[in-house]
C-alpha cells in the first residue's frame, strides 16, 4: 500500500485540503475582525509581523521496486493555492497622555457695585430750595436764645423770692397785730414787739423789692400781647401788693413820729388811727401778695 504525505496512506491528499482550508480561514479574519495569530504578534511587536510562508511541500516517499508498477505514475499532492497574506493591521498608538486634571479655582469674589444711583426725591421738583439762613438772622437767634436762657434763670429766682415775701409778710403782719395789741389793745405798751417789728418788716420790703426787680428786668426777647391771663392777674394783685408795701413803709414811719407827749397830749389820737390804717393795709398786702402768687403757682 502506497503511504501517502506524513507517512499515512493518502496523507498527501489530505494536506492540500488542510492547507487550502486554513488559507481561507485567515483571508476571512479580517473580515470577522477578529484578531489573527499575525496580527497579535504584530501587535506585541509594535511592527509589521512577517507573512507566514506558505508550507513547504512535504517530500513523498520514493516507491520500492518490488511495490512499483511500471505503468503506475507516482502520486503527487496538488499544488496549494496560493496562501493570502492576512492584510497588515495598523499600528497600535499609543494611548494619548491623560490631560492634567483642571484645577477648580473659585472665582474671585468682587466687590459690590457702589450704589450710585440715589432714590430720586419726589418732591425735588414740587418745592423750592430752602434759602440760606442769614447771618443777621442766625445771630439774632443766637440772642434770642441766650435771652430766653437768662429770663428763665431770674423767674426761677423770682418765684423763689416769692416763698420768701409771702412768709415775711405773714410773719410781718403777726409780729405788727401783737405790737398793736401792747400799746393799744391793754397790754401795758412795754413795747416788746417794736424792734422785731421793725427788723421783719424791714428785711420782708428788701426782699420784695429784690423780688420785683428780678420779674421786672428779666428779658423778654419776644412780643406777647396783652391778655387776661393768669400772668396777668399775677401782675395785677402784686401791683396791689407794692402799693401796699409802700403805703406801709409811710404809715409805719409816720406813726413812729407821732407818740404823745405830756406837752402834746392830742397826738396820741392822731398815732392810734395811724397804727389802725398801718394795720389795715397790711392785711390787704398781704391777702394781695398770696392771691398773685396763688394764681402763678397753682
Amino acid at each position: 500500500m502506497r503511504r501517502g504525505l506524513l507517512g499515512w496512506p493518502g496523507g498527501g491528499e489530505r494536506s492540500a485540503q488542510a492547507a487550502f482550508a486554513l488559507a481561507m480561514l485567515f483571508a476571512a479574519l479580517p473580515a470577522l475582525a477578529l484578531p489573527t495569530p499575525f496580527s497579535l504578534a504584530q501587535t506585541a511587536t509594535g511592527g509589521n509581523a512577517p507573512s507566514p510562508a506558505a508550507p513547504a511541500p512535504v517530500p513523498t516517499e520514493p516507491a520500492s521496486a518490488p511495490d512499483a508498477a511500471p505503468s503506475a505514475a507516482p502520486a503527487t499532492p496538488p499544488a496549494p493555492g496560493p496562501a493570502t497574506a492576512p492584510p497588515a493591521t495598523e499600528p497600535a498608538t499609543a494611548p494619548p497622555a491623560a490631560e492634567p486634571a483642571a484645577t477648580l479655582t473659585a472665582p474671585a469674589p468682587t466687590a459690590p457695585a457702589a450704589a450710585t444711583a440715589t432714590a430720586p426725591d419726589d418732591d425735588a421738583d414740587l418745592l423750592p430750595a430752602e434759602p440760606l439762613p442769614d447771618a443777621a438772622a442766625v445771630k439774632q437767634q443766637v440772642e434770642i436764645t441766650r435771652k430766653l436762657a437768662l429770663r428763665r434763670s431770674m423767674l426761677r429766682l423770682h418765684q423763689l423770692g416769692g416763698f420768701a415775701t409771702l412768709a415775711g409778710l405773714a410773719a410781718t403782719v403777726v409780729i405788727g397785730q401783737l405790737s398793736y395789741a401792747d400799746k393799744y389793745g391793754g397790754g401795758g405798751d412795754t413795747g416788746r414787739y417794736l424792734k422785731l417789728h421793725e427788723y421783719v418788716s424791714i428785711g420782708t420790703t428788701t426782699i420784695f423789692a429784690a423780688t420785683g426787680l428780678l420779674a421786672v428786668f428779666a428779658p423778654s426777647p419776644t412780643e406777647k400781647p396783652l391778655r387776661l391771663d393768669t400772668a396777668t392777674l399775677h401782675k395785677v394783685f402784686l401791683g396791689v401788693a407794692t402799693a401796699g408795701m409802700l403805703a406801709e413803709l409811710i404809715l409805719g414811719l409816720a406813726a413812729a413820729g407821732k407818740e404823745s407827749s405830756a406837752s402834746r397830749p392830742d397826738l396820741a389820737l392822731t398815732q392810734r388811727n395811724l397804727a389802725v390804717a398801718h394795720q389795715i393795709i397790711g392785711y390787704t398786702t398781704l391777702v394781695a401778695a398770696a392771691a398773685g402768687f396763688t394764681v402763678l403757682t397753682f
